[in-house]
């Protein structure tokens, strides 16, 4: 998977990028870029949407840590949708909370961006 393949919906200075249902070695490559590119066009927040991901090995979760990394970096707030009890359980052992907010669903992820129109 190369970058621009994952949707991504622009909500003012919020985006919300939507993950693949699994997430491996296969395509953790490209979800790593696809999540750098959006970074690159200045989102205020970036929204991960992993609601549909019901598996992510290492290499998703690296993705989301370069991710991670380079919102810190930019002054992008970074913050995750994870829905299935795997997939969480992943992102807690290392720690995500620590990383982004993590929310049980989409909607609560979308609250406003201080200070910027909605």
């Amino acid at each position: 998977m190369s970058s621009g393949h994952l949707p991504v919906d622009w909500r003012g200075p919020l985006a919300v990028i939507s993950m693949p249902e699994e997430i491996d070695m296969a395509n953790n490559a490209g979800v790593a870029d696809d999540l750098i590119a959006i970074l690159d066009q200045g989102p205020a927040v970036l929204v991960v949407d992993m609601s549909q991901t019901t598996f992510c090995d290492s290499g998703g979760v690296r993705a989301v840590v370069l991710a991670h990394r380079k919102a810190a970096a930019s002054g992008v707030e970074l913050r995750l949708v994870i829905t299935a009890s795997a997939v969480r359980q992943v992102f807690s052992i290392i720690g995500a909370e620590r990383l982004a907010e993590m929310h049980a669903d989409l909607a609560s992820a979308l609250t406003p961006v201080p200070g910027r129109p909605a």
